[in-house]
């Protein structure tokens, strides 16, 4: 029976300064920034577990956000960075802390991943503080059901609704939550016995391990990636 998928992100923000965490089966990674109160003054970044042996050097990169303006919208945020260049995971937290640092106080999100029964479906929630903030009916690449995210597409870029029709703390939600699900849906096409970045093919451009001028130096930190904890 396939297990969960189960993802922790953590962002807490006192006077001038916001630390975030991620952590799940495959990652364990911390950000943390310096701010005026108008844009990010300094950053800096830890890979306490990474999938991939070059996925450390992709904390350098975070460089981009410094004087980044700070912004409320997760979903605004350091628009037209290059993502090809940075690692999804620590991007996503530095773009999270941005946010976060307009509001302070602290903000505990718990994903929770499942299979459905039918083949390649899965049902996604996400608490914010303990609090259901969404829960989704995916079937294939597609959200099922009501509400305002029926329809969306989880592969490629992301479209979201425009205008007012969300409130930022939803969307904020909407964007965790779908990495959450990509990252299940991904996990299944990991094997035991891949070792090197260049058995993903179909990843290439996706991010800093998988830039096609590092993608030949990345070897998996464990052989046996479908069991890491």
């Amino acid at each position: 029976m396939e297990r969960p998928f189960e993802r922790i992100i953590t962002a807490s923000a006192t006077e001038g300064r916001v630390s975030a965490s991620l952590k799940d089966e495959f990652h364990h990674f911390e950000v943390n920034i310096l701010h005026d109160g108008r844009v990010v003054t300094d950053i800096s970044g830890i890979g306490h577990r990474v999938p991939w042996t070059t996925c450390p050097g992709a904390v350098e990169q975070l460089s981009v956000f410094l004087g980044v303006v700070l912004s409320p919208s997760l979903v605004g945020v350091a628009h037209g960075i290059d993502a090809s260049e940075q690692c999804t995971h620590l991007l996503d937290l530095a773009k999270l802390a941005v946010a976060h640092a307009t509001r302070g106080g602290t903000r505990h999100y718990h994903v929770v991943v499942s299979p459905a029964f039918a083949h390649g479906d899965c049902t996604a929630e996400i608490r914010c503080n303990g609090r259901r903030a969404l829960a989704w009916q995916v079937s294939g690449d597609q959200i099922i059901g009501s509400g305002p995210f029926s329809g969306h597409h989880l592969g490629g870029r992301a479209a979201w609704p425009d205008g007012d029709a969300i409130d930022r703390d939803t969307l904020e939600a909407a964007v965790i939550l779908r990495r959450g699900v990509r990252m299940f849906r991904g996990r299944r096409r990991f094997r035991p016995d891949m070792v090197h970045a260049t058995d993903l093919p179909f990843l290439v451009g996706a991010c800093f391990t998988f830039h096609r001028d590092r993608i030949y130096d990345a070897l998996s930190t464990t052989t046996d990636m479908a069991t890491r904890a």
